[in-house]
């Protein structure tokens, strides 16, 4: 878990980032003031703007420092999700963040494992792979079954794919937090 103070930074980083990239400067990369922030994690990074989705994109392993995912993803998110327009500078003053910070997947044997509201899903098929942040099956009033659906059709298969013995079912946590709940 992270403390108040170290979501704050990672939030204004994210902001920070954001505003050099659609600014066309280059964003410099600080020091944490909290070390906590260096150490490996997924991460994603997920933007509204006016409270609709205008982005998200993180990474699942812990490869890099959460800081720099933090800081890489945000940008992406704002400029490079190929599902929206990029975020305008215009913008940026109803543009609403949100970090989920994540635990190293986990795959499980069986879907009854799966919990709702707790966990995020990840299906893989061959090349095929799809994931779902937990918050999304709560923003849809999900249940286990539908949840596991979204994730299959989100990985391009079709939605009764989880059924499938040869598709391989993780589940991961994740600390969410947005600048809304956490003042900046």
């Amino acid at each position: 878990m992270l403390h108040q103070e170290e979501q704050r930074e990672l939030l204004a980083l994210a902001r920070q980032a954001i505003r050099c990239a659609l600014l066309g400067v280059p964003f410099i990369k600080v020091t944490p003031v909290h070390g906590v922030l260096e150490r490996p994690c997924g991460a994603f990074v997920t933007i509204h703007v006016d409270d609709h989705l205008r982005g998200c994109i993180g990474y699942v392993e812990p490869v890099f420092p959460l800081v720099e995912v933090v800081v890489e993803v945000a940008v992406k998110a704002a400029t490079q999700d190929f599902r929206f327009v990029p975020l305008e500078l215009t913008e940026i003053d109803h543009t609403s963040i949100a970090i989920s910070v994540l635990t190293p997947p986990m795959r499980i044997s069986s879907v009854d494992q799966i919990e709702v509201g707790l966990h995020g899903l990840i299906i893989e098929k061959g090349l095929q792979k799809g994931l779902l942040l937990p918050q999304v099956a709560v923003e849809h009033q999900w249940g286990r079954e539908a949840f596991l659906e979204a994730v299959s059709l989100k990985a391009g298969m079709h939605a009764n794919a989880w059924q499938d013995p040869e598709s391989v079912i993780s589940v991961f946590t994740a600390e969410v937090f947005d600048d809304a709940k956490v003042s900046v």
